[in-house]
């Protein structure tokens, strides 16, 4: 995904979700579109993001499995917040 067009995806995703916030697919691409920017802070604060939502069941496995490859220090970025 090319820079320029992470950001329209971003915003084309965050749209979707504004109607379902629970779809893990929208969620997966937006973690993706993100990294794309090569802002590790913006992907770290989106991770923060869907970890707070997530709750007490936690994320699915695909997320997870996700995380770890787009930001492999997720887990313990959400223990020192957590």
């Amino acid at each position: 995904m090319e820079k320029d067009r992470a950001e329209k995806a971003i915003e084309a995703l965050n749209a979707a979700l504004r109607t379902a916030s629970s779809d893990e697919r929208l969620w997966n691409e937006l973690l993706r579109a993100t990294h794309a920017l090569g802002d590790p802070a913006r992907l770290t604060a989106l991770a923060t993001d869907l970890l707070g939502r997530s709750g007490a069941r936690g994320l699915p496995p695909r997320t997870e499995a996700l995380l770890d490859e787009l930001l492999p220090t997720w887990r313990d970025d959400a223990a020192l917040a957590g």
